[in-house]
């Protein structure tokens, strides 16, 4: 999930309770919901324009090999 994150594929990793999701389904789905309103009130504040470059420019890093 670093990796992905560290190049741009991803927009954050949302971390699990202490335990893991598993042990705390309620605590789990709390923090995801914090940061999926977070991104949605992002998203509706950003230009349709500023938002398709946005997202050519991250599929265009998914399609990326480099070796080094």
């Amino acid at each position: 999930s670093q990796d992905l994150c560290r190049l741009g594929v991803i927009d954050e990793i949302v971390p699990e309770p202490p335990g893991g999701a598993h042990w705390d389904y309620e605590a789990a789905c709390g923090m995801l919901e914090k940061r999926i309103r977070h991104h949605t009130g992002v998203l509706k504040r950003t230009s349709t324009g500023n938002l398709l470059k946005k997202r050519y420019s991250k599929f265009r890093k998914m399609g990326v090999y480099s070796d080094g």
